[in-house]
């Protein structure tokens, strides 16, 4: 087993984060394996990526402006570590800057697995009901 990092995993965690932010929802689909999964440190569960992949076009498509920005990438030896700063506004102005840090595993040139550390609370200006 080797323990060096792949210099295209950082690359292939910035093509994942650009098709979410582009609301690519097929593409982003297409970048995971069929038995990914997703984590998060607020509800400590696998759930499958194939089941929040339209949620997450859901979400990118009810702001008005959605970016990644202060995006930094870090090679890991099965995958990668993406850490940026979610900025999202909705079409009523309200908007919100929330750090995230996604441990991506790789397996070959997909992701399989998704560890996602973000504190929801951040998010929830983006997904309070409108007045």
């Amino acid at each position: 087993m080797s323990f060096e990092a792949r210099p295209d995993h950082p690359a292939l965690a910035h093509r994942f984060f650009d098709a979410i932010a582009a609301g690519e929802s097929e593409l982003v689909a297409s970048l995971a394996t069929a038995d990914c999964v997703i984590w998060h440190n607020y509800d400590q569960r696998d759930k499958p990526f194939s089941e929040m992949v339209p949620k997450l076009g859901a979400f990118r498509k009810a702001l008005a402006e959605f970016a990644y920005q202060d995006r930094r990438y870090s090679p890991l030896p099965d995958g990668a570590l993406a850490l940026h700063t979610l900025y999202g506004r909705r079409a009523d102005g309200v908007h919100a800057f929330v750090p995230v840090a996604v441990r991506l595993i790789i397996a070959g040139d997909l992701i399989r697995r998704i560890e996602e550390y973000v504190d929801p609370a951040g998010l929830a200006p983006l997904i309070a009901p409108r007045p």
